[in-house]
């Protein structure tokens, strides 16, 4: 979405429609493709997800996980990302790159339109964070 690419073994895409309040309060998984392609031969008119008043609430992205966003890189076994607040969350020793620096943890919280990232670690073990001097300057962080 926009800048932002997120890779998986499996992706599960949570949405709701804005026609119908129900479906707002209670979002379920998208169909998957076969599923939607026998109803479409069945003559329904069942579009795509972003079609027909549809959003995306949230997709969910399971095993070998990559996500980029210009110069910024971020791996791990499991990654949520919420569309309304442009939030990432990455999880099972993940691992975000940004140029030269590095944090890695247990989990990162990245906020895809911030020069933010927040690094969880487990119980007893430390986060681990590598910055290296004269990596960034202030006109190349307000881009």
């Amino acid at each position: 979405q926009g800048d932002m690419t997120l890779l998986g073994d499996k992706l599960l895409v949570y949405y709701t429609r804005d026609d119908d309040k129900k479906d707002q309060k209670k979002a379920a998984p998208a169909a998957k493709p076969e599923k939607k392609a026998e109803k479409k031969k069945a003559g329904s008119t069942e579009e795509g997800l972003t079609d027909a008043g549809a959003k995306v609430r949230k997709v969910v992205a399971i095993g070998h996980v990559k996500i980029t966003q210009k110069d910024r890189v971020g791996v791990g076994r499991q990654a949520t990302y919420w569309a309304g607040g442009r939030k990432l969350l990455l999880e099972g020793q993940a691992t975000v790159w940004k140029q030269k620096n590095q944090v890695s943890g247990e989990k990162i919280t990245v906020f895809l339109d911030t020069n933010r990232t927040v690094v969880h670690g487990r119980p007893g073990r430390r986060v681990s964070v590598t910055i290296v001097p004269g990596s960034f300057n202030k006109n190349q962080d307000k881009k």
